[in-house]
């Protein structure tokens, strides 16, 4: 403002000015947007699983008294395991005069959620058996796959279960396989078993005894 001073002489103090000074003190106002979760990757993969960190379209969440809002990415932290893992983006959002929101997080999530599998070379084949004169019930060991999980780990052999749809079948555990006296027909035999997240892997061997002893004549 500027202004003149006069008394009633008429006298007069001229120019003088008022000058109110100010400037946007106000920092970006608004909130995190909500992370991913349920992602399926193994830990190590995490970093490389989730959605990248978006500056442009965080930043347009977030309301500023005069300028542009800018988000800038402070720092990426992985955390956990393979079957519960995190990835947290800490950012802060700022505008042109250096007011700043303080540090937001977003926190995406996942884990393991792929059943492991058997390679081709090491599932069990069928099993064809043919009965002898001394037992119309065959012997067959059933193995044990050695396997992975989809993020490498082992599954131990400790942890795979078998059922088969004869009733009247029981298995022998024998460490590394399974043996089972099987009767005259067909027989299927269902293995399964879970990694250390839940998922469950199976396979089914059929087991065909088959009867070529002549009947005899007493």
């Amino acid at each position: 403002y500027t202004y003149d001073v006069a008394d009633d002489c008429g006298n007069t103090l001229s120019g003088e000015t008022l000058v109110h000074s100010g400037y946007d003190q106000s920092e970006p106002t608004g909130s995190a947007p909500l992370g991913e979760t349920g992602i399926d990757a193994c830990y190590a993969d995490a970093l490389v699983s989730v959605p990248a960190f978006d500056a442009l379209a965080v930043a347009a969440l977030y309301t500023e008294l005069c300028n542009n809002a800018i988000a800038i990415l402070l720092s990426t932290t992985p955390n956990g395991a393979d079957c519960n893992w995190t990835v947290t983006y800490e950012y802060e959002v700022s505008d042109d005069c250096g007011n700043s929101s303080g540090p937001q997080i977003i926190v995406h999530s996942g884990s393991n959620q792929t059943a492991p599998a058997i390679p081709v070379a090491d599932q069990q084949l069928d099993i064809s058996l043919f009965t002898v004169s001394t037992d119309c019930n065959r012997n067959a060991a059933i193995q044990k796959p050695v396997i992975d999980d989809a993020c490498g780990n082992p599954i131990p052999t400790a942890d795979w279960n078998i059922s088969s749809d004869d009733s009247n079948l029981s298995f022998i555990d024998n460490g590394g396989f399974w043996d089972g006296d099987f009767k005259v027909g067909t027989t299927t035999v269902t293995i399964n078993a879970k990694d250390g997240c839940g998922n469950v892997v199976t396979d089914e061997i059929i087991v065909v005894v088959s009867d070529n002893i002549a009947p005899t004549i007493v």
